[in-house]
């Protein structure tokens, strides 16, 4: 089998990285992630922080002695938009004064 420069094995487990939004992270989402079988939906939970990992059970390779496949493990990595706009940026701030303010 080729190798796919999306995933690293780990025996029968394969491990990615998924590349998630700040504001999917911070409020919860459900994004498509490839697999060996195919695209398959993972649900991100409100407050996922970068570096936490997820396991896809049964969508590692095979084994080789037949009797189901490893595991599939998807760590999160929190990405910052760039780019903002005058908006996003104030919006931001916001954000950042409102967590400030409750640490006062």
């Amino acid at each position: 089998m080729r190798p796919d420069p999306r995933f690293e094995r780990k025996g029968d487990d394969l491990h990615m990285t998924l590349e998630v939004p700040a504001h999917d992270a911070a409020l919860g989402t459900e994004l498509s992630v490839p697999t060996l079988k195919g695209q398959v939906s993972m649900k991100i939970p409100p407050e996922t922080s970068s570096g936490r990992t997820f396991r896809l059970p049964g969508y590692g390779m095979p084994h080789l002695k037949g009797g189901g496949a490893g595991n599939q493990f998807v760590q999160v990595q929190v990405t910052i938009p760039a780019g903002l706009s005058p908006r996003e940026r104030e919006l931001y701030q916001e954000l950042k004064n409102l967590r400030t303010e409750g640490t006062r």
